[in-house]
């Protein structure tokens, strides 16, 4: 699974030399006070994205878990001309004795609030962890 989640992270970053929109965005997931960076590489009507975060507190901490890791790959489908839906799957770095699956999905939107600033909110489904993403588009 490693190997196919760098391999993902590789493609994405590649597709960077295209000129198409680009937006960095800085996250915050409040379950684990995670923060981490996520990177969102726009056509026309479709996207890719790539985030990684590290957390080690709040409810992940309560419940044994420090150290928390999460990559995160997905796709981005443009529904207007200010919002995008977003899907992808993740990763999560966790001990063995955990009974969380270190696979699960996600699922969120992303929303031009200004000419170039985005706001994003992603849910994982199995673990009920939200993140709040914080973004600029650059387009080169």
């Amino acid at each position: 699974m490693k190997k196919l989640t760098v391999f993902t992270m590789a493609l994405m970053f590649s597709l960077c030399s295209i000129t198409y929109s680009q937006i960095m965005c800085v996250s915050y997931t409040p379950n684990d006070a995670g923060i981490g960076l996520r990177y969102d590489q726009q056509f026309n009507y479709w996207g890719v994205y790539g985030s990684a975060s590290y957390g080690n507190g709040y409810l992940y901490k309560q419940a044994g878990i420090y150290d928390h890791v999460k990559i995160s790959a997905g796709i981005s489908v443009r529904t207007s001309d200010y919002a995008y839906m977003t899907a992808g799957i993740n990763w999560h770095s966790q001990p063995n004795y955990c009974d969380l699956k270190k696979l699960s999905f996600e699922i969120g939107t992303f929303i031009k609030v200004f000419d170039r600033t985005f706001i994003g909110v992603r849910t994982d489904i199995l673990r009920w962890e939200p993140g709040i993403d914080l973004g600029f588009k650059f387009v080169l």
